[in-house]
Parts: structure tokens; sequence; C-alpha cells
């Protein structure tokens, strides 16, 4: 039997074939040789329906089935490494694994590794020991954590909820307010409360006032007699009394000054000389002072020209008359006497200047 090339094969010339050049051919050698090649009906040929090689041990292929197999394969392969490129260009890049959550903090390119989720997780609850609902049997339970909406159903009923604080359910042991209706009473009812229209506060100067809100310029004014306040600039408060009228006083007062208003002391005094003298004629029989030509001098002046007799006449060679010289001086002893002069005193005490503002609404 020829081989491929037009020559014999030395494989079948030995037992069991006993194939070789010049001898005789035995149906045994033949019917050996023959096993050992493929049988014609175990080929498998390409077809459109049939491009794929089997899987059986009984078939060989052609080789156009070979050829189209592979390409089959060959392209199945590029779509498998296509899409698992595109599986892995999914994946979480090496360099963003993270083993400490910590440090990771809320970077949203890391990612942690498993040990680190379960040492994270080590310090959190078990969601064994989760209660979607507070009862009576668990509500006091130390392990179990409620939901929000557990604790949101269990404490609050919003049947009960108030969105405004009014007369009539301001005392309401059972309703609870918002947030909302705590602030619009808390900023009118409970202020009209506390700071009634009419109250009169202090502020250290006018920048404050000047700078506070509108909310509260609107409602308090500066005490300078407009907007309905009451003008106490350089003013003092004073306590009221029934009776009493709304201003008065002043910053200072003037008074006499009188007996009763000083305490005993004691006046020294001092003065001239003074001399004086009465003339008379040669007798001491007085006659009218002043008369005939002798009138009197120094502190004597002249009084009624009626005369008197002091004693007998007798003559007197000279003219008598009567001389004497005074210098006053001493002291006075007592409680004084009221003055003419009013003093004007300063009444005002120490103080401290502040703006006083008035709510007027």
């Amino acid at each position: 039997m020829a081989n491929a090339t037009g020559s014999y094969s030395d494989n079948f010339e030995e037992t069991p074939y006993y194939i070789k050049r010049g001898e005789p051919l035995s149906a045994e050698g033949m019917n050996a040789a023959l096993n050992t090649r493929e049988k014609i009906t175990h080929k498998e040929v390409y077809n459109t329906e049939a491009d794929v090689l089997s899987a059986s041990n009984d078939y060989y292929p052609s080789s156009k089935l070979v050829k189209e197999s592979l390409s089959a394969a060959k392209m199945a392969l590029e779509e498998s490494i296509d899409a698992l490129s595109a599986t892995v260009s999914s994946k979480e890049d090496a360099s963003n694994k993270t083993g400490d959550l910590d440090s990771g903090g809320s970077n949203a390119a890391l990612y942690p590794t498993a040990q680190a989720v379960k040492t994270a997780l080590d310090g959190k609850e078990n969601a064994s020991n989760k209660a979607a609902i507070i009862t009576d049997v668990n509500k006091d339970d130390a392990v179990k954590y409620p939901t929000t909406g557990a604790v949101t159903a269990w404490a609050e009923n919003s049947n009960n909820k108030a969105t405004s604080i009014t007369t009539a359910n301001k005392d309401d042991a059972v309703k609870y307010p918002t947030t909302g209706a705590v602030t619009a009473w808390a900023a009118t009812a409970l202020m009209d409360i506390l700071l009634p229209k009419g109250m009169i506060i202090a502020m250290e100067n006018a920048t404050y006032y000047n700078n506070a809100s509108a909310e509260f310029k609107a409602k308090w004014k500066i005490c300078d007699g407009g907007n309905g306040t009451p003008d106490l600039r350089h003013k003092f408060l004073r306590g009221y009394q029934s009776g009493d009228v709304a201003a008065g006083g002043a910053d200072s007062r003037s008074f006499g000054i009188g007996t009763n208003n000083l305490p005993n002391h004691n006046h020294t005094f001092s003065g001239t000389t003074a001399t004086g003298r009465l003339p008379c004629l040669g007798s001491m029989h007085y006659r009218d002072v002043g008369a005939n030509g002798r009138p009197p001098s120094g502190v004597f002046s002249e009084g009624s020209r009626d005369g008197y007799v002091v004693g007998f006449e007798k003559w007197f060679p000279n003219e008598p008359g009567l001389s004497f010289s005074m210098t006053p001086q001493g002291s006075v002893t007592g409680g004084g006497s009221t003055t003419p002069d009013r003093i004007t005193v300063e009444t005002v005490p120490s103080y401290y200047t502040v703006i006083y503002v008035m709510k007027v609404a």
C-alpha cells in the first residue's frame, strides 16, 4: 500500500500485516492494516449547521471543519476576552483598597477589605437586635434598639400634634407643639407675657439699639418723647406711689439759710476810736445844747434846746464841758441770723449714662 508520496510504508511489512512488494496480500493482513486507519464513515465535514467539532472519540474532522471550528473558537475567545476586560474594568483598583475604615473616612474612591468591614462592624449593633416596633414587652429591653419608624410610631401620635399654640390648647397636657409653633408662640405671646407693652428697660448706648434687629426696633422705641414714649433723657426713674405725678424734681435746688440751718458759733468785732465834746457855759447850769455858738462835736449832735440843771450854780474861771473817747471791740456768741442771699446746691448723685427704651407694641 502506497503512502501519500507513492512509496510503501515499512510499517505494514511485518506481522500482522505482511504487506510487502512482490508478496501476495492476505485478507487478514489487509484487514489489520485498514483497521489502523479511520473509517470514511467517521469523517466529519463542514456544513453551516455543524460548524464546530464534536466531542466524540469515534469521529475525525476535515481540515475545513477544523479551520472553521478554530475560527469559531477564536471568535468566542475574543468575545470572552472583551467581556472579561469589561468585567475587569468595572472592578476596583487595588490601590483604592483600604484596611482601615477610619482612615478612609468619606472617600468615595476607597473600598474596604473584608477584615476592615468586620473590624468596623464588631462595634456595631447586631441586626437581630433591631426592633421594628416598640411594645410594652420590649420597651425596657437594654439590648434591643428601635428603628426610626418604631420610635416615631411609639413616641408620637400625629393626632396630638399642634401646629400652633392657642389659648385653647396652651394648657393641654396631651398635645405637643411643633418647632414652628413653639417659635411663633415664644416670639409673640410669651414675649408679651414676660415683657408687656409699656415696659421700660435700659440699654448701654444708642449703638446697641441701632444694631438690634428690625423686629426689636419695631416694638421697642427710645424714650425721647416720640413714638408714644416719655422723654427720659437726663432723667432718673422713681418708684410710683398712688397720687404721684408722672414727672418732677430737678438737677439742683436753691434755698435760703436760716438760723435753724446754722450751728452755734462766735463772731469777733473791732472798731475805730470815737471822741466827742459837749461845751457848756461857765456854770454847771447847762443851757440849750449848741446855743451861744458852742456846738457839740465828735459823736455828739445837737438835740432840743431844753436845758436842765445838773447841779448848783458856781462860776468857774474856764468854760466847763463833757468830753469822752471810746474804741469798741469784743465778741458775740449766738445762733446766727437769716441771710438774705439764696444758694444753689447740686442734687444729682453719681451716675452712669444709659438710654431707656419702652415697648410700644
